[in-house]
C-alpha cells in the first residue's frame, strides 16, 4: 500500500499504523490528502499443503480543513472518496493481472469518517480480505533443537 501511496497523484502523505500511532503522527504535522494504511490482521486458511493467508487489512483516506468550515468538508468527502475508489480499483485490477493472490471485492466495507462538529479531518475508510501465498509457512526440522 505504500506503492499505491507514492504513486496515486493526489496522495500527499501516508502512514501505517494503528489509531494511536496515527493520532501522534498528526501532532507533527501531515501533508492532505493522506492514506493512512491500518495494521493488518492474518489467518492461515486451508490445510497445511495450501499454504495461504487471509488478510484482514483497512486503509483511511483522509483530507482535512479549517474547523467550521462545512462546504468544504463536504468536497473534502467527495475528495476522499474518489481517491478511495481509485485505491479499490487498483487493487482489483492487481487481482485481476496476476498481481495478488486473492482478493473479493465483496469482501470491501466502506464506512465514512467524519465528526461534523469537532474533527477537522474527513474522509472513508475500506476494510477488505486479501489472500496471499506464504511459501515460509513450512515446518523445517532442520531449524529446531528438540530434546529426544
Amino acid at each position: 500500500f505504500q506503492a499505491i501511496a507514492t504513486a496515486h497523484n493526489e496522495i500527499q502523505d501516508s502512514y501505517h499504523g494503528d489509531y494511536e500511532q496515527i493520532l501522534a503522527a498528526e501532532t507533527q504535522g501531515i501533508d492532505y490528502p493522506l492514506l493512512w494504511i491500518e495494521s493488518p490482521q492474518a489467518n492461515i486458511i486451508g490445510d497445511i499443503d495450501s499454504k495461504e493467508l487471509s488478510w484482514k487489512a483497512a486503509i483511511v483516506v483522509l483530507v482535512s480543513n479549517p474547523l467550521g468550515e462545512f462546504q468544504q468538508s463536504n468536497d473534502n468527502l467527495d475528495q476522499s472518496f474518489g481517491i478511495l475508489m481509485d485505491i479499490v480499483s487498483k487493487i482489483m485490477y492487481d487481482y485481476y493481472n496476476g498481481d495478488i493472490h486473492g482478493f473479493d471485492p465483496s469482501t470491501v466495507d466502506i464506512d465514512i469518517v467524519w465528526s461534523e462538529y469537532n474533527d477537522k479531518s474527513q474522509g472513508w475508510r475500506a476494510s477488505f480480505v486479501i489472500t496471499t501465498k506464504e511459501t515460509r509457512l513450512c515446518y523445517d526440522a532442520d531449524k529446531w533443537t528438540l530434546p529426544g
